[in-house]
């Protein structure tokens, strides 16, 4: 494989993260987004499973507590090796 124009091999690095909560139906915020509500009318729901894990109380609050099982170790695996993280809507 060739370099990329940056001189890296593009075998060095993922395609695509995997830390994307979606509803059974495929929608990852509710309807109804914007500035005020950037996850839309219910949109926080959808992610209740993550937030009181110990590694998102860690990345967002800073707290080294938080439950430890599953959830924590799929959210854990949302943190690993990324550099950066984009969100948005169309």
């Amino acid at each position: 494989m060739e370099p990329n124009r940056s001189g890296r091999d593009d075998r060095s690095r993922p395609a695509a993260g995997e830390s994307l909560t979606i509803s059974l139906d495929g929608y990852a915020a509710g309807p109804g987004q914007g500035i005020d509500n950037p996850l839309g009318v219910g949109g926080t729901d959808l992610h209740q499973w993550a937030l009181p894990t110990r590694t998102f109380r860690r990345a967002l609050f800073g707290a080294d507590r938080g439950t430890t099982g599953i959830d924590d170790d799929l959210a854990a695996r949302g943190f690993t090796n990324i550099g950066s993280s984009a969100r948005g809507a169309r």
